[in-house]
């Protein structure tokens, strides 16, 4: 198994000259394989900001790419590319949720096996 990753995109499990490399994770690749990077890379445009004309005031929206709804920049954190990130507040809280538990559970997971041995 040391000469095969699984794919953090596609989820596929994959030899290691699959992967690019890179020389700060600890196996020495990238999380995502070569085609998966090729595929992120087309499909990661900007997200184009809209005037929105909404009781006689033009407003600036943006579409999520999660749950790809159309919403004022307010619902945006900032900080992307463009100033503001590409999921709305509500998508990019349920994200880091996600991730918060998923590394929770890899935590006390690694804990436990500490504790078995």
């Amino acid at each position: 198994m040391k000469n095969k990753k699984q794919c953090s995109y596609c989820k596929k499990v994959k030899n290691l000259d699959d992967f690019h490399n890179h020389a700060r994770t600890p196996d020495g690749k990238q999380t995502r394989c070569k085609p998966c990077n090729v595929a992120s890379k087309t499909t990661n445009k900007l997200t184009p900001i809209i005037q929105i004309e909404v009781n006689g005031e033009i407003i600036d929206h943006r579409e999520c790419k999660d749950c790809g709804d159309t919403l004022p920049l307010g619902s945006f954190y900032s900080n992307g590319r463009d100033g503001f990130r590409p999921r709305c507040k509500m998508c990019y809280n349920a994200r880091e949720e996600k991730t918060k538990a998923m590394r929770q559970a890899l935590t006390a997971n690694k804990n436990n096996k500490k504790l078995d041995c």
